[in-house]
């Protein structure tokens, strides 16, 4: 077989193997790969693409870059391929607005245990709503999910399951042009045959007749409850400033006075701002916002209207910088959702015959002539500025509003030219990642064995997060020994570490490339980075705050960190040597590379205990006892060493009060050949701390 035939075949098995519901076959020299939407045509180095049977394009193009090229193209079917199966939109907008209840639900869960801990100064809320809460949305989300695709994402025809990506978090729909179990088609007639004709349509929308239906925009009585409750909430918080005013410092009180005039002015914007009546002629087109707003808006100032509260709450002098705050969070978040309500009432774009009608939120009318309008520019925050001849602003409206489609497609074909800023124009060029395909030149022998190296991984790293909490757990509550509980805290990333060195090719640190094809992604195996990161910042927290500041505590600290510093190193250099170079761009790499700096001081933390000589016991000599100068302050004893040196310890409030009632402590000191010394006291052996309570020691 010559050159070109095994290229050929090569291209063919690849095509196979990752697409394989492609229709692949061979005339003569040209190979066609057909997909329900499309087909593309390689004959030697050329390829056609035809779109609903029509030409869009042919291109040369290098043979070694003839998969790359068909690929792009294939994937650009799939989308559209997903836009015209029913089953596969139906399940993701499901699964999409069940997830949002979920994450509503959580974050009203959070909102409700932080304002229980300001009002009843429950450590517990706090806690549940800083860690327990977020981490319980994930598996939520995840169950959510399995169970919305199990419900929805089925075959219409046989009613069997279909199938699902293998994502560890969050699942995610595999499309699939048919059932896998009985064959029938997925994609609706009715959307395919309407994809069709657009793709092969040349004609032109006309303008000339108005539309059956044109949006329409929100009625008066969403914004006149709104304004009538907040009214209420403002006359309950006047008369509870005016009931404790006697309580309230002067500065306090101008902060509420200042409040309340601002919410005033809110209440009746939403009562009083009404847009002008309606014109007898008819609009071509109209333009106005979407429904969601208002639900947006109504919770925007909930939200706001409860850090409001906050902020009459905290009264005192000592908290005053914090019930400003609230005050500026709270009135930013009620202006915000009033301002959403009142879009959705009042914004409005209606296009006549001769002219434009421009509404504001506050109900403010702007009539411009069409032909005043020269041209439209595209901002990075999707919003369309309407200028006129010497590119002044005239109006502007959001991508996301309705009719604002029809708007655009009104304006090009009489036309007025489309630009785009250039924060906008940078944006659209780093979006536009090229599709990343797999290279056969990066195999290894590693890539045939994804799956066990996959459990491996996650397997180390559930070492590696059962050494950051249970030693420290067993050496509280059971008879484990000190320095076996730093030996398993501190190497607990060992595994972890060697098992990325040993199979760094296939391990991706970083997100997946937005551009990688499902070929690249089965090669690589995705580590959990994020929660990586989380784990080692706390190892080392508890290395640091707990073992080395509480129990053992090194003496040497300058020379401890030039020893972090050379592990940090050599650690970097390892990974950044057995990385390949296609993967060290990723963030998370980068973050990789921070994470092995924190984790390089719980390792040289316990190699220095590992290198130590056996323990010296020895009576301790008080020199000195400082007591804390405020809460966040330790209790610290100096100690003379048995070389005469004075160095100062963190010791416990139990044990300062001991040593200065005149309780005998031992200096437990351990030492190694390079001179670092670690030390804590206790009591002397034979001794225990009901000797000197007068109690039993439990």
């Amino acid at each position: 077989m010559d050159v070109k035939n095994r290229k050929s075949a090569d291209l063919i098995s690849r095509l196979k193997k990752n697409y394989p519901d492609c229709e692949i076959s061979q005339t003569g020299d040209i190979l066609t790969v057909r997909m329900p939407l499309g087909e593309v045509q390689i004959k030697g180095d050329r390829l056609t693409f035809y779109v609903a049977g029509k030409r869009m394009d042919e291109v040369e193009v290098p043979v070694d870059s003839l998969y790359e090229e068909i690929e792009t193209f294939l994937l650009m079917l799939r989308d559209d391929e997903k836009q015209c199966c029913k089953v596969f939109r139906t399940a993701d907008e499901k699964a999409r607005k069940r997830s949002s209840r979920a994450i509503y639900a959580v974050g009203g869960l959070v909102l409700l245990a932080t304002l229980g801990y300001l009002l009843l100064r429950n450590a517990w809320l706090l806690l549940a709503a800083m860690f327990l809460l977020p981490l319980v949305l994930f598996p939520v989300l995840r169950y959510i999910r399995l169970w919305s695709f199990r419900q929805d994402w089925v075959c219409p025809h046989c009613g069997e399951p279909l199938s699902l990506e293998r994502k560890p978090f969050i699942p995610q729909m595999q499309y699939t042009p048919r059932c896998p179990h009985c064959g029938g088609p997925l994609m609706d007639p009715g959307l395919l045959e309407t994809w069709k004709q657009e793709v092969l349509s040349e004609e032109e929308a006309d303008f000339s007749q108005p539309p059956s239906e044109l949006p329409k925009c929100g009625g008066n009585r969403i914004c006149t409850v709104s304004g009538i409750a907040l009214l209420t909430f403002t006359l309950f918080s006047a008369l509870m400033v005016l009931v404790n005013r006697s309580e309230i410092p002067l500065a306090a009180m101008a902060v509420n006075v200042v409040t309340l005039l601002t919410l005033g002015t809110i209440i009746l914007a939403l009562l009083r701002c009404k847009g002008p009546e309606d014109r007898k002629e008819t609009p071509k087109i109209v333009v106005c916002e979407q429904k969601w707003i208002s639900w947006v808006g109504i919770a925007a100032a909930l939200v706001g209207l409860v850090f409001t509260f906050l902020s009459f709450c905290v009264s005192e002098e000592e908290t005053l910088v914090v019930g400003i705050v609230f005050m500026l969070l709270g009135l930013f978040l009620v202006g915000l959702g009033a301002w959403m309500l009142l879009a959705r009432k009042n914004r409005k774009i209606s296009v006549y015959q001769d002219s434009v009608s421009y509404v504001s939120s506050f109900g403010r009318e702007r009539v411009i002539p069409l032909e005043q309008i020269g041209s439209v520019r595209m901002t990075a925050s999707q919003s369309l500025h309407f200028l006129d001849g010497q590119g002044k602003k005239l109006f502007s409206a959001e991508t996301n509003m309705q009719g604002v489609e029809d708007f655009l497609n009104w304006l090009d074909s009489r036309g007025t030219s489309l630009q785009v800023s250039k924060t906008l124009e940078k944006q659209i060029e780093q979006s536009e990642a090229p599709v990343v395909s797999w290279r056969e030149e990066d195999r290894t022998p590693l890539h045939d064995h994804m799956g066990a190296i996959h459990f491996g991984m996650n397997l180390v790293v559930c070492l590696f997060a059962a050494g950051c909490f249970v030693p420290m757990l067993l050496y509280l509550f059971t008879e484990l020994k000190m320095s076996h509980a730093i030996f398993l805290t501190a190497f607990a990333s060992v595994p972890m570490i060697v098992y990325y060195l040993l199979f760094a090719p296939v391990i991706l640190l970083g997100d997946r490339p937005r551009g990688a094809t499902q070929e690249w992604n089965s090669m690589h195996i995705k580590f959990p980075t994020t929660m990586v990161s989380i784990l080692s910042l706390v190892l080392t927290a508890q290395v640091y705050y707990f073992w080395a500041e509480r129990m053992l505590q090194v003496m040497e600290t300058g020379l401890l960190l030039i020893q972090t510093a050379v592990v940090a190193v050599v650690l970097i250099g390892l990974f950044w040597m057995r990385t390949p170079k296609r993967l060290r761009g990723s963030d998370g790499f980068a973050v990789t590379l921070l994470c092995l700096t924190m984790v390089a001081f719980s390792l040289t933390y316990g190699g220095n205990l590992a290198i130590s000589h056996p323990v010296q016991h020895y009576p301790a000599e008080v020199v000195e006892r400082a007591e804390p100068a405020s809460d966040k302050d330790d209790y610290t004893l100096t100690i003379r060493l048995d070389d005469g040196e004075e160095k100062e310890l963190n010791v416990t409030e139990q044990i300062y009060n001991l040593s200065n009632a005149g309780v005998p402590f031992d200096v437990c000191q351990k030492e190694n050949f390079l001179g670092i010394r670690m030390i804590r006291l206790h009591l002397p052996k034979g001794t225990n701390l009901g000797d000197y309570l007068g109690q039993d020691t439990p």
